[in-house]
């Protein structure tokens, strides 16, 4: 089974990767920020982290960094979904 952190400080966002993907058939770790994400990789393998870039204590930025200089295999792939109607595009 395909493990995926998803690690977002908008519990909104977070629910709803993780509802996606749980229902396509991955294992979902979620995680509100890089330093709950790192303490998530310790105790679980994760194939792939979706990680919003601004948050607080450590921004996705941060956390991926931290990675690689983990030498971390982990694939990371952003997300900057929009978190209020007014940030969406037209």
């Amino acid at each position: 089974m395909f493990n995926i952190l998803v690690v977002d400080d908008d519990n909104n966002i977070r629910r709803l990767l993780t509802a996606v993907l749980t229902e396509a058939g991955y294992n979902i770790f979620p995680a509100e920020d890089g330093i709950k994400a790192l303490e998530v990789m310790d105790r679980n393998y994760i194939d792939l982290a979706v990680v919003d870039i601004m948050m607080p204590r450590m921004n996705g930025y941060e956390f991926t960094q931290l990675l690689r200089e983990q030498n971390n295999e982990c694939l990371s792939f952003f997300e900057t979904l929009p978190t209020r109607a007014s940030e969406s595009c037209s």
